[in-house]
């Protein structure tokens, strides 16, 4: 509601950042319905930052930028220890950047 009062007065991100995520949900229930998620992806991310020895936290921001594979149900995300790897062997030989982009505050 509040979104949608905001969105009255000329402030719009609020509305669509509601519509973006009643989407992003819609199609993460599809998806799932669909069995498009593999069945590797579907491990909880506390399990695989163990496994993984990585930073919870971290690696829940590295699924948010979508740095690491990785899919969401409810407000949880899933992800594999391969996906991990992957991105750490990416970042191993620079193909991707690391960190925050020069310049940028927080």
């Amino acid at each position: 509601m509040r979104a949608l009062a905001q969105a009255h007065h000329g402030q719009d991100n609020p509305l669509v950042n509601v519509i973006g995520r009643a989407v992003e949900g819609g199609l993460d229930l599809f998806l799932e319905a669909c069995d498009a998620v593999p069945p590797e992806l579907q491990r909880p991310l506390r399990d695989v930052a163990e496994e993984c020895v990585i930073d919870a936290a971290y690696l829940s921001w590295l699924l948010r930028a979508g740095r690491v594979a990785g899919s969401t149900r409810g407000r949880r995300w899933y992800t594999s220890a391969a996906a991990v790897q992957r991105y750490q062997q990416e970042v191993a030989v620079v193909t991707i950047p690391t960190g925050r982009p020069r310049g940028s505050t927080r």
